[in-house]
């Protein structure tokens, strides 16, 4: 018997790069900026299903919003500068 498997994807989720929350195509300490003003408004949580994207705050993909989403963002432009040689949170 044939099961068909249908994955949807996640609409809180950029789905060009899961990084970029505004969607500008960089991935900067904005991006970090845009998920901590939510989570101070909001306090963070489940992702209400009417919540429109961009911003796209749900980085690592579980729904929620919260400061793994705040540190996912940090620990990619930590790896990705180290390797392009510049300083801070884009701000360098």
């Amino acid at each position: 018997e044939d099961y068909l498997v249908r994955i949807n994807r996640n609409p809180h989720q950029n789905p060009n790069n899961r990084f970029d929350v505004n969607n500008d195509t960089f991935v900067s300490a904005i991006d970090v900026l845009q998920i901590i003003n939510y989570i101070n408004t909001t306090g963070g949580g489940r992702l209400p299903l009417n919540h429109v994207s961009p911003p796209y705050l749900d980085v690592d993909g579980d729904s929620f919003v919260e400061s793994l989403d705040v540190l996912a963002i940090i620990n990619y432009i930590n790896s990705n500068q180290s390797a392009s040689g510049a300083e801070g949170l884009g701000l360098g």
